[in-house]
């Protein structure tokens, strides 16, 4: 029941993320002999985790030379989040094993397989899983991770490839630049409602609660923040929407649908990379936007590129381009940087919403030679994945000097 002229709160919570499925095979190994200190990276597009992570993986198969342990784990130190096959039920009751992760329904026995939900108690033993169970990262790349094993961490000698199986799954976090909370609402005459929101920094421990700063936000439109955000794996929350309701009127109060109301992340795939771009089929950057194969009636010797760019400080707009005259052989040629025309050979800042047009002549003053194929490369950098910068009207006219 709602008393006018008294604000009323109502706290959003995120629910816990779900595992991930990767690709198959996304385990990339290393020589290591048995026992030995090991590295291993895992493919894992967009994992929003940053080195100290822990991620949790389900699902991996044997993959040279890492399978269950042949040392026995007693009952009494199960790891929770560790995959284990029983060995020996020892004096540990049937519910004793169910409590520590024996899918009820399954009798405990030999080679049966559950993942520890608790400690256990008794004196069963069990082989711990190399690879299913929970690791800290120790490096990442935007798409990938790599994890160091102890010395103690496998018993086989590891051979190098790939593998894992087509079932892998990983725990991951979820890296965003900008919100949108969708909260299906009604605001009838002489009520309100407006909202706040709590955040979590990329890297950051978990800061939800009274003592975080608090932001205001517009229901169903977006909010980007100045610095990266991450809701986080696991069951404590990471972002928080905090609604204030107040009505002036008896007999009317504002509306929410709680069972419609969820917020849409957006996370910008961007770095920045000053090398590797040239290579003809492969570039470093995640940013980048390729043109069609364009096939001329008549030789040309130039290209004059006119681009719109609107360029935050502390981003990058990089121009490639490519030509030839066969195309059996265009795509294994080379790409090559130009060099802007105006602003003096670099390309000019525009922060907020304006757009400043940049040139490249291509082949003037410098000549190149004739050419009936060309392509267009724009590669787009950031030291920080909440700036961004952004192109359009894109336009390329090839010339006969």
């Amino acid at each position: 029941v709602f008393t006018k002229d008294t604000n009323y709160n109502a706290v959003l919570l995120n629910e816990e993320l779900p595992s991930r499925a990767l690709i198959t095979n996304p385990l990339t190994t290393v020589v290591s002999t048995a026992s030995a200190a090991n590295i291993f990276t895992v493919a894992h597009r967009d994992h929003g985790m940053v080195a100290t992570d822990t991620v949790t993986f389900t699902g991996f198969a044997a993959t040279n030379g890492y399978d269950f342990s042949t040392a026995t784990t007693t009952a009494g130190s199960f790891v929770i989040g560790t995959q284990y096959k029983i060995v020996a039920v020892g004096n540990t009751t049937q519910a004793q094993w169910e409590t520590a992760g024996v899918p009820a329904g399954t009798t405990a026995a030999a080679n049966v397989v559950f993942t520890a939900a608790a400690a256990g108690t008794g004196t069963g033993t069990a082989y711990a899983h190399e690879l299913n169970k929970i690791h800290t990262i120790t490096a990442v790349t935007q798409d990938a991770y790599t994890i160091t094993v102890a010395g103690g961490g496998h018993i086989a000698a590891i051979t190098a490839g790939i593998g894992g199986g087509t079932t892998c799954q990983a725990t991951q976090n979820l890296s965003w630049n900008t919100i949108h909370p969708v909260i299906q609402n009604i605001i009838l005459p002489n009520t309100s409602q407006s909202w706040t929101i709590r955040d979590t920094a990329v890297g950051a421990a978990t800061t939800l609660g009274a003592s975080s700063t608090a932001l205001a936000v517009i229901a169903n439109d977006n909010y980007t923040p100045l610095t990266p955000k991450v809701i986080k794996r696991g069951t404590t929350s990471t972002v928080r929407l905090d609604g204030t309701f107040h009505t002036t009127n008896d007999y009317l109060s504002p509306v929410i649908d709680m069972e419609r109301c969820s917020i849409i992340t957006i996370g910008n795939r961007i770095d920045n990379v000053t090398s590797g771009e040239t290579n003809a089929s492969t570039g470093a950057n995640l940013a980048k936007y390729v043109t069609k194969t364009i096939e001329l009636n008549d030789s040309s010797d130039g290209i004059k590129v006119y681009l719109d760019v609107n360029r935050p400080n502390g981003t990058f707009v990089d121009l490639y381009y490519k030509t030839g005259n066969t195309a059996a052989t265009f795509d294994a040629g080379s790409w090559v940087l130009g060099v802007p025309s105006t602003n003096n050979g670099v390309v000019a800042y525009s922060d907020g919403t304006e757009y400043e047009e940049t040139q490249w002549e291509i082949g003037i003053p410098t000549a190149i030679a004739a050419f009936t194929i060309f392509a267009i490369k724009i590669v787009m950098r950031s030291d920080s994945t909440s700036k961004i910068p952004m192109c359009q009207d894109l336009r390329a006219i090839a010339l006969r000097k």
